[in-house]
């Protein structure tokens, strides 16, 4: 069987996000927010093209917004909000075409809106 959801969300969760989940390419939702995560967004995330959910909020993300991320073309909901991300909105994620909720309140990003 192919993974197509995964949410653990509000636990106990620590450590950095594992650059091998990047394999999950079935993988349509992956929630794990409210916990002790932390570390930098995987690069290699961006090979999970059927990505449609990505919720990372609340917890202790920091680093930069991967370019390699507006290769995930399915995306319609990201919520990285209260993390410590910080850099610039890449300005090649405005071609996230599907996007249709983007939440980054309560990070440290800077720069202009692409």
């Amino acid at each position: 069987k192919v993974l197509g959801s995964a949410d653990v969300s509000r636990n106990r969760l620590t450590g950095a996000l594992p650059p091998e989940w990047s394999a999950a390419s079935s993988l349509k939702l992956l929630s794990a927010h409210s916990n002790g995560i932390s570390g930098s967004l995987p690069s290699s995330w961006a090979q999970m093209r059927r990505l449609q959910t990505l919720d990372l909020h609340g917890c202790k993300l920091e680093g930069s917004l991967p370019r390699s991320w507006s290769g995930m073309a399915a995306l319609v909901d990201v919520d990285l909000s209260n993390n410590a991300l910080e850099g610039d909105l890449p300005p090649s994620w405005s071609q996230l075409a599907l996007l249709v909720n983007f939440k980054l309140a309560d990070n440290m990003l800077s720069g202009q809106i692409p």
